[in-house]
């Protein structure tokens, strides 16, 4: 009888699963206080990537802390297309474009930044669909992130990443992003949103990618409180820990 009962106790676990938990990252955070406030609003838990050196970048990492969220240093990595905005501040960007005396005086610079060291769990990278395809390079900046006791997000901004591999060579912990929640309409965010939810449910929980876009905000403003009884929605530490 006791056989019996574990039995039927482990097949109610199989059928009736634990939702599955989306990660939602929101990009490139420092520039607007506004950005932030919207995406507030979602009152979801949420993880926040801070670009380093924006006019509220030390802000918003503190408010995002204080409001329970998770935060990330945003890190910009060189990319393979040379966009404006790479033209423009590329020598904020880590890559071979640049020394590597200039690499390692970059990487300390933001690691050491206040806020990074007081409330940023992790890294994860701005761009870099050229850098995250180097080891050495991958190599260099996974070590100083270790040192300083950080975790790393790999935004998959390329399928040729290395950066994950690099860092369990280096026994740092390391997770990808399924991929990026924006689209160009409502109507797409709320279909990829969709798409989410069913790997989640296939995987178990995975890592979105959202930029705080108009289009974003609306469309999970609007999705979310039908989709809450489906997925649960996590911070990056709560990700790691559960």
């Amino acid at each position: 009888m006791r056989l019996l009962f574990i039995f039927f106790l482990f097949l109610s676990f199989s059928v009736f699963p634990d939702n599955p938990r989306i990660a939602l990252i929101f990009d490139d955070l420092g520039n607007s206080l506004a950005e932030f406030k919207d995406i507030y609003s979602l009152k979801i838990p949420l993880t926040v990537a801070v670009l380093p050196e924006q006019n509220f970048s030390e802000n918003i990492a503190y408010l995002a802390d204080s409001l329970g969220f998770s935060v990330l240093l945003h890190l910009p990595l060189e990319p393979e297309r040379k966009n404006k905005s790479f033209l423009k501040n590329k020598d904020e960007f880590i890559g071979r474009h640049i020394s590597w005396k200039e690499i390692k005086r970059l990487l300390n610079y933001y690691l050491n930044l206040r806020y990074v060291k007081r409330v940023c769990i992790g890294v994860n990278n701005h761009m870099g669909s050229k850098a995250s395809c180097d080891p050495q390079l991958m190599k260099v900046v996974l070590e100083e992130v270790k040192k300083h006791n950080k975790i790393f997000i790999d935004s998959h901004t390329t399928e040729n990443s290395c950066i994950c591999k690099v860092a369990s060579f280096l026994n740092l912990t390391c997770f990808k992003s399924f991929g990026f929640l924006d689209a160009k309409t409502k109507k797409g965010v709320i279909k990829r949103l969709h798409f989410f939810i069913k790997e989640a449910e296939r995987k178990g929980k995975i890592i979105v990618i959202a930029h705080p876009h108009k289009t974003v905000i609306e469309a999970l403003k609007e999705e979310i409180p039908k989709v809450k009884k489906k997925v649960e929605f996590v911070t990056v530490k709560q990700f790691i820990e559960e």
